[in-house]
């Protein structure tokens, strides 16, 4: 059961990825369609590279006694604070590789890849048995058989399911005023502010078992940094630069 739960997740988030690549292929400016898809898959490698070393780090007693495990992240053990920072720190390099506005780079990269990946991410969690929601009392009618880490099946509150939906929507409302944004970076910071609040909910709602400090799971405090570091995104790309200096 583990293994084919495994597949599921692995096969979901090879869909993510790829419908990310297609986005930011479709989306490129004429031209340069190909060149954004290059860089796609670039971001999506720091991505997985982040999230392993993240999970690696966090977990260092499970690879103590055979370390050459850290390397098989196909098996599982992904972190999602360590795959957005790898993602960022990939989109940095990549605009100073390509000489590229950050801004127009996060427009045509992080939007695309971001939503899809966070949308399968959860729903892979949904049949993996991780980030779980709170068990539902006896005959609660909007509990859902959800399994655990041991894929034990209970009834627990749907937040796998209710992730991907609002993920989904907020993405899809911020898409629909797209036309709207003015200047580069907007939308990306938008997307980022919104995914980082609804992950701050989110995370806070898990009941499976984290690492935590001064009482409160590691991946709540990296929720609240994204959160920060989208604020300070938000204001770069809508404050007029005069105001900024003043």
């Amino acid at each position: 059961m583990w293994r084919q739960a495994m597949t599921l997740f692995n096969g979901l988030v090879g869909l993510g990825a790829s419908a990310g690549i297609w986005l930011a292929f479709a989306r490129a400016p004429r031209g340069q369609a190909v060149c954004r898809a290059v860089q796609a898959a670039l971001m999506l490698l720091g991505a997985l590279a982040g999230a392993r070393l993240g999970y690696v780090l966090l977990h260092p007693a499970v690879f103590q006694p055979q370390p050459l495990r850290a390397w098989f992240f196909w098996k599982g053990g992904l972190s999602w604070p360590g795959a957005l920072l790898g993602g960022l720190i990939l989109l940095l390099l990549i605009a100073l590789v390509w000489r590229l506005r950050l801004a127009e780079a996060a427009d045509e990269l992080l939007v695309p890849l971001l939503i899809p990946l966070s949308i399968v991410v959860w729903l892979g969690g949904w049949s993996a048995g991780s980030a779980y929601g709170p068990a539902a009392p006896d005959g609660a009618w909007w509990g859902i058989n959800t399994p655990d880490e041991f894929g034990t099946l209970a009834p627990r509150f749907p937040l796998q399911p209710l992730a991907a939906i609002t993920l989904l929507g907020n993405a899809a409302w911020l898409e629909s005023k797209a036309r709207a944004f003015a200047r580069p970076g907007q939308h990306a910071s938008l997307v980022l502010l919104g995914s980082s609040a609804l992950m701050v909910i989110f995370t806070v709602l898990r009941a499976d078992s984290r690492p935590a400090w001064q009482g409160l799971p590691l991946d709540v405090w990296a929720a609240f940094g994204f959160l920060l570091l989208a604020w300070v995104s938000v204001a770069a790309a809508f404050i007029p630069k005069g105001v900024r200096d003043s």
